[in-house]
């Protein structure tokens, strides 16, 4: 077996190598043991261009962050170019994240420094995004932050060859040993090379399964207040519950979950998911007001469900605008409102549902949820904001995921009433993801009419008018269906007491049903 595993090995390397000279895409090396200061050296052989003239470019945005602006190139430095002969060509830095190359018809080698953006705390827009370094210590990797591409040619294939520092451990989504000398994977466009995030930490990563999935905890922490051993055990029974919640499955093999915890002055807490993987930057000196939970153990029970939920949407349920990801030309799906409100929703009711929280403290949640949406502007439909939320909108996203969770919340509702209790928005997304996966897009203009299929034409209505259009949620009526009674103007949910036999049992179902 191990003859065999070093067979194969060899084999991809050697395919890897000749795919790079013959030049069908672009093969990155960086050697992270001799990082100077906190700078690494990126060298890259380019492919193939017909073009006198190529841009060489960083994303302003990537999936998962809904803002642009990203400035990756502020912290890339001595963009340098070269044919075959190693003879320089012209390289000239157009904006931030841009750099315009000539005689590309010539075009090999690029080599460039990059500097993480710990140094330089005024550039950060979105840390679990972002480059981190500690030397000798810790290197956070997001390949968006870490390799550019060439503008137009974002869908060939990248390979990337890391060295590592003696004594690192690496932890990440991609099957990577834990301890070894060098790193080796490919991906098969920019996209999906943008989601593959890796940690290199001193600390040794710990594993743990659940239901068919292996779940990796790689961590870092720049005092040695945390380790693996406590993430693990918050999130390990956190994830059995959620299996039972989920029928017994999710929808990836493996997942890691990578924190990078610093010391030093607190900031808003930042994380961000990927195909099978999420980054967290989180300080280790607690505040309880900034994090909003009382401890880091609070803080992962409040948090932990939610970005591993994105493997359902959008990384297997998804647009065409989202699969095709344009990072040249920004433009986003309409149904953001899936994507963060489904996920939100399924974090607090599989706490629930599953006893992790009592009822009265998810009507606190629900309530914060009343009040968040309140300032959100009624004459935009949540599909518009979608679509315009890297443009004027950009505002608007806070709020709308507000919305978005009480419209899940309310077509939770909705579907286990029409099924007799027997069906909810959690059956929904699995058959979604079951139908679509990480490789097929549904179309925009037609999701809500799948939904409709597989649950109820009033479904499908009710997404038209209160998601596709700007009709008010008829909150009360909602609310009503489960005993509840919904005081608009504290933004309040409580039981009421005179509930009919009829309500309790739907509540009983909505809240605590398979």
């Amino acid at each position: 077996m191990i003859q065999r595993k070093t067979t194969l090995i060899a084999l991809l390397v050697v395919a890897l190598f000749g795919m790079a000279t013959a030049q069908k895409g672009y093969t990155y090396q960086v050697a992270l043991n001799k990082m100077q200061g906190n700078r690494l050296a990126i060298k890259l052989t380019a492919p193939e261009s017909s073009q006198p003239v190529v841009n060489f470019v960083f994303p302003e945005a990537v999936p998962g962050f809904y803002q642009k602006g990203l400035q990756f190139g502020r912290l890339v430095y001595d963009v340098r170019a070269f044919d075959a002969q190693r003879q320089p060509l012209p390289a000239e830095q157009i904006s931030f994240n841009r750099w315009r190359i000539g005689n590309a018809q010539q075009l090999r080698y690029i080599e460039y420094e990059v500097e993480d953006v710990w140094s330089h705390k005024g550039y950060s827009r979105w840390p679990a995004a972002e480059n981190l370094f500690v030397p000798g210590k810790a290197c956070l990797l997001n390949p968006a932050a870490l390799f550019g591409y060439i503008e137009g040619q974002e869908n060939l294939p990248f390979y990337v060859y890391l060295t590592r520092p003696p004594g690192l451990f690496a932890s990440s989504g991609l099957n990577l040993p834990a301890d070894a000398g060098r790193d080796v994977f490919s991906a098969a466009s920019y996209q999906e090379l943008a989601g593959r995030p890796i940690l290199y930490t001193d600390q040794e990563p710990l594993t743990f399964k659940v239901a068919n999935t292996a779940f990796e905890i790689g961590v870092f922490s720049e005092k040695k207040a945390v380790n693996p051993q406590r993430i693990k055990a918050v999130l390990e029974p956190m994830f059995s519950a959620l299996a039972q919640y989920m029928g017994g499955a999710f929808p990836v093999d493996k997942y890691a979950f990578l924190f990078f915890f610093y010391s030093g002055e607190a900031m808003p807490p930042a994380a961000l998911e990927h195909r099978n993987s999420c980054v967290w930057v989180w300080p280790e000196q607690w505040d309880a007001k900034l994090m909003k939970a009382p401890n880091l153990e609070a803080g992962l029970k409040n948090a932990g469900f939610h970005e591993f939920l994105h493997c359902y949407a959008p990384l297997n349920i998804h647009s065409e605008e989202w699969q095709q990801f344009d990072f040249d030309n920004l433009s986003m799906s309409s149904h953001l409102w899936l994507y963060e409100g489904l996920t939100e929703y399924l974090n607090y009711h599989a706490q629930v549902n599953r006893k992790l929280i009592s009822e009265e403290v998810f009507h606190w949640f629900v309530s914060d949820m009343l009040s968040g949406m309140k300032s959100y502007r009624t004459d935009i439909s949540l599909t518009d904001m979608s679509r315009r939320v890297y443009g004027e909108l950009a505002g608007e996203y806070d709020k709308a995921v507000f919305k978005s969770f009480m419209v899940c919340l309310a077509l939770d509702i909705k579907l286990r009433q029409r099924s007799g209790g027997q069906s909810g928005l959690k059956h929904l997304a699995q058959h979604l993801a079951a139908k679509y996966g990480p490789n097929k897009a549904f179309k925009d203009s037609e999701l809500f009419d799948v939904i409709a299929g597989m649950t109820h034409p009033e479904a499908g209505a009710f997404l038209k008018a209160h998601v596709g259009g700007a009709a008010p949620l008829p909150l009360e009526e909602i609310f009503g269906l489960v005993g509840y009674a919904y005081d608009p103007a504290r933004n309040k949910v409580k039981p009421r007491d005179e509930a009919t036999e009829e309500e309790l049992a739907l509540r009983e179902q909505w809240l605590y049903g398979e």
